[in-house]
């Protein structure tokens, strides 16, 4: 489900995160928007890391500025991976799968960058088959 920014950025999901009855995509949506827009080691709960998007503001647009923009969120994603809930003892399982093709970065009639990360949250992924592979 898609929020609106004005509901991805309500200081209520930052007062009550985990909270018992929460929303667990909104607040999944929310920390992915904030772990984007922000500058490396400023999280104010996590000061590790982030993205570090915004340190690209005013490069040219090419190649090499949409690879290595990419890079950076599939690898602050997969950081985030590794410091969230990950489903076991009773929690919410907050992982998410994303990859590099899963993130669309255009340019728009004004001349900015919009950035489209698509991701499948693991709470919602569920094994159905196997495949076996002979040896």
């Amino acid at each position: 489900m898609n929020y609106e920014m004005n509901q991805l950025s309500d200081l209520d999901i930052f007062f009550f995160y985990g909270e018992k009855g929460s929303d667990l995509d909104i607040e999944t949506q929310s920390d992915i928007l904030a772990g984007i827009i922000q500058k490396k080691r400023s999280l104010f709960y996590d000061r590790q890391d982030s993205s570090g998007i915004p340190e690209r503001e005013n490069n040219p647009t090419g190649f090499v500025l949409e690879m290595s923009m990419k890079f950076d969120i599939v690898n602050w994603i997969a950081y985030r991976n590794t410091k969230i809930s990950d489903g076991s003892n009773g929690t919410p399982d907050r992982r998410v799968a994303v990859s590099q093709n899963s993130i669309v970065i255009t340019e728009n009639q004004k001349g900015e960058t919009d950035v489209n990360v698509e991701y499948i949250p693991f709470a919602n992924i569920k094994q159905t088959d196997r495949i076996v592979v002979p040896s």
